[in-house]
């Protein structure tokens, strides 16, 4: 039995239990701040009075899934079912430092688009979120030299501050075009604009063309979006 007993604890190192099979009178949640007994209990699934230890496992990572915390162990004791968890912080406040083209308003609005704000759970990964979807606008506006750091200062209460700092630096400019592959003209000649094609055809009001560079298209409105019928291309 010891062996047994030891061999659970060790691919399970976060659950304590005793037998096979754990009777089940109360649970009980240690540690929990921000999300309530009911929170925890409700995801867990339970649909009867007992718990078999090889079930244990599931419920443990059932609870890491939600993403609200950060260490669960999972103990049993007198017909006691025993949560001992440690929450993830919650988000405090974002600010940001050197921002000159955009508002720091604006770069609330980015970040609360890619549900990065004040008051939603915190996670190492949401750091390098933070600076690809701001670096993501900056580069829209040209700011392709654009360089985001963010620091993370740790609060009461479980919450943490998130500092964003900036670098903007100069909007790209084109200094220079060069073109390869030009055979018909050179760098400097100005190529010749298309001539317009009438959007309707003036043969017949249910035929239509478009005009592909070395032809027309004919094809009826019945099939103008059919690959196969209504369609050719004249030789001209």
């Amino acid at each position: 039995m010891i062996k047994k007993i030891l061999f659970v604890i060790f691919l399970l190192p976060s659950i304590a239990f005793s037998q096979d099979q754990y009777h089940i009178d109360d649970i009980e949640i240690e540690g929990a701040v921000r999300f309530s007994r009911e929170a925890l209990l409700s995801n867990l699934y339970l649909t009867n009075d007992t718990l078999d230890v090889s079930d244990s496992a599931e419920v443990i990572k059932t609870l890491y899934k939600t993403n609200f915390y950060q260490n669960i162990q999972l103990f049993s004791n007198n017909g006691k079912l025993i949560f001992v968890v440690e929450e993830r912080p919650s988000i405090d406040s974002i600010t940001f430092k050197g921002n000159k083209k955009l508002e720091d308003e604006q770069l609330k609005g980015i970040l609360n688009d890619a549900n990065i704000k004040s008051g939603r759970t915190f996670n190492r990964s949401i750091l390098s979120r933070i600076e690809i979807e701001l670096r993501k606008f900056y580069v829209s506006y040209g700011k392709y030299s654009v360089q985001i750091e963010t620091k993370l200062t740790e609060l009461k209460r479980n919450r943490v501050s998130i500092e964003v700092n900036i670098y903007e630096g100069k909007v790209a400019k084109i200094q220079q075009i060069n073109i390869v592959g030009n055979d018909v003209f050179d760098d400097e000649e100005e190529v010749p604009e298309e001539e317009d094609v009438p959007e309707e055809s003036t043969i017949d009001d249910d035929v239509r063309f478009k005009n592909l560079a070395d032809g027309f298209v004919y094809a009826s409105k019945e099939y103008a979006n059919h690959p196969e019928k209504g369609a050719y291309t004249p030789d001209f």
